[in-house]
């Protein structure tokens, strides 16, 4: 009865909130970031997958990188020679769907050259270098390619995935195109007859989540006569309602309910001021027929990229979203350069950066087991006041253990007392060394009892 009673008086563990900080990535790169991803260069094999960086800079971690390199999580490295001019953004794509080659790193951007042959502003890495990817595109003299998105224009009918490209130029290889063309790993192809104007970002996004309707490819820039964002269903373009009066920078889904009952919605940022006639400032929802502005307002800066990142993992907190760019408030918030939505209010990172952000990217898992991470690049020197060379990591929190849930199963009950018992008088590593003292014994019962009925939350 004793025991009994003390189990029923014994009060829940409590998550502790989540508090990241901001932490340099070792000495940085020279120059501007503009594009991060995370690549597993050899698959299914022991390495653990790389944090890739793109952008224009010469030198990462004091070393020689041609505007591409990897990190990770303690040190730089240069991936091959790299490119003569700026990286915009990278996508992993298997060419062969399955077949013997395994999917490859392409990158996108201003340059002509990838490990010092020619490469027309896109390029794959085969594992030891870069190679060019038939032949590129180009066409005009200031031609680029701002940005990669892999879609499946029939979902699940007989197509199979291909990558596209948008940027500024009117040749893929030897194909005519307009600002977006399609690789399908052999050839270039065109998309509809493309769009006018300079495309800037690329997405994919199914307006009904789950239901009967098909993904679309979301393309955002400066475009017209489709006012700067339109879509591609696989057969036809579309408007976006009557679109943005100014450029969209940046496209991204995200859940804006977290668990509630809609479904994502695509976030469209940039320097506009207003979205199918609806008065937003630089961002706004669009959920597949209406645009609204963004529930928590927005900035009259710029954004020009966002991504999602959930600073404690699977604890309570919900996702954020993250938005970077030129701006210094965001929803009335001071923010510098950098700000996120939490589900509720926008809020800062720490002070955030002392100039532009140009990429951001949320990783999970973080590197090698480490905990949720935020990647921010740009022009910066210092983020949440730690010197950061134009890089830095916002380091989330990573799901603390749950002392006393021997078996698993997410509380601290019956079993793990059974558990415990069974192993009592037995030294480490025996379930039930709650104190770490390499012996399961009296004091690891008392420990247990004040944890009984907690949840590992």
């Amino acid at each position: 009865m004793c025991l009994l009673g003390a189990l029923a008086l014994s009060a829940p563990l409590n998550a502790q909130p989540c508090d990241p900080s901001w932490t340099a990535m070792g000495s940085g790169v020279s120059s501007v970031v503009r594009a991060f991803t995370l690549f597993d260069f050899d698959q299914a094999g022991p390495q653990e997958p790389l944090l890739v960086v793109g952008g224009f800079f010469t030198t990462a971690g004091g070393t020689p990188a041609g505007r591409v390199a990897t990190w990770n999580g303690s040190n730089w490295a240069a991936l091959g020679l790299g490119m003569n001019s700026e990286i915009r953004a990278f996508a992993e794509f298997d060419e062969d769907l399955g077949g013997p080659n395994p999917p490859r790193l392409f990158a996108a951007g201003f340059f002509t050259l990838a490990d010092g042959l020619p490469c027309n502003h896109v390029a794959r890495w085969n594992g030891a270098a870069w190679t060019d990817v038939g032949g590129g595109v180009g066409g005009f003299s200031d031609a680029t390619a701002t940005s990669l998105v892999v879609f499946d224009d029939d979902d699940a009918g007989p197509n199979p995935p291909a990558l596209y490209v948008g940027g500024l130029f009117n040749l893929a290889g030897s194909t005519p195109v307009n600002n977006i063309a399609k690789w399908d790993g052999a050839s270039w192809s065109d998309v509809g007859g493309g769009v006018a104007g300079t495309v800037t970002s690329l997405t994919v996004f199914d307006p009904d989540g789950s239901g009967t309707n098909r993904s679309q490819l979301i393309v955002g820039g400066s475009l017209f006569p489709q006012p700067n964002i339109v879509r591609w269903d696989g057969d036809a373009w579309t408007p976006v309602g009557s679109g943005t009066n100014a450029t969209v920078s940046a496209l991204h889904v995200f859940d804006l309910d977290a668990a509630g009952a809609n479904p994502p919605r695509l976030i469209v940022a940039g320097s506009f001021t207003n979205a199918s006639g609806v008065a937003v400032e630089g961002i706004a929802v669009w959920d597949g027929q209406n645009w609204s502005a963004f529930p928590g307002g927005g900035t009259t800066g710029s954004i020009g990229s966002l991504t999602t990142f959930d600073p404690d993992g699977p604890d309570a907190e919900p996702a954020n979203l993250i938005a970077g760019g030129s701006f210094t408030t965001i929803g009335g918030v001071t923010v510098n350069n950098i700000g996120r939505w939490n589900g509720t209010t926008w809020a800062d990172l720490d002070g955030g950066t002392n100039s532009l952000v140009g990429a951001v990217f949320g990783l999970q898992g973080g590197l090698a087991g480490s905990p949720p991470t935020l990647f921010a690049g740009g022009f910066f020197s210092t983020a949440g006041g730690v010197a950061a060379a134009r890089v830095a990591a916002w380091v989330g929190c990573a799901t603390p253990p749950c002392p006393g849930d021997f078996d698993g199963d997410g509380a601290v009950g019956l079993g793990d007392l059974a558990l415990l018992l069974a192993n009592y008088g037995v030294g480490a590593p025996a379930a039930g060394d709650i104190d770490g003292d390499s012996d399961v014994d009296l004091s690891d019962l008392t420990l247990f009892l004040s944890l009984y009925g907690s949840t590992c939350a």
